[in-house]
């Protein structure tokens, strides 16, 4: 679908351009969309948190880094910051399709246990 490659990927809700991350292994990862029809591609973000956004009717919500909600309004082209959280993202974030509802996986607590068997064979 795109010719200088890229990874997650959304088509938007009305169906013209498809939205997806670029260089998503690398600490430079970036978003960008392309018309379906074919086109240039064109950066939405300069930052993203790897495979960290979510396209709806209304815009594109995405993460920058692991605290920060942005919001790109898709008919003004103008961002905001949603939110700023208090714990670290992990992994991803998801939007609902009527933009009542956005979730992420965040650490809370991270911890490990050390054990020693005795006469473990």
């Amino acid at each position: 679908m795109t010719r200088n490659g890229g990874g997650a990927a959304f088509e938007s809700a009305d169906g013209k351009y498809l939205y997806y991350d670029k260089d998503p292994e690398s600490d430079a990862n970036s978003l960008h969309r392309m018309p379906v029809e074919g086109g240039q591609e064109v950066e939405v973000a300069p930052r993203l948190r790897r495979a960290s956004f979510g396209v709806t009717a209304k815009g594109v919500y995405f993460m920058p880094d692991r605290r920060t909600i942005r919001f790109m309004d898709a008919a003004s082209g103008r961002t905001s910051t949603l939110a700023t959280l208090e714990k670290d993202v992990v992994f991803g974030l998801s939007v609902s399709p009527d933009d009542r509802f956005v979730v992420w996986s965040q650490t809370d607590r991270l911890t490990s246990e050390l054990m020693l068997v005795d006469g473990f064979r």
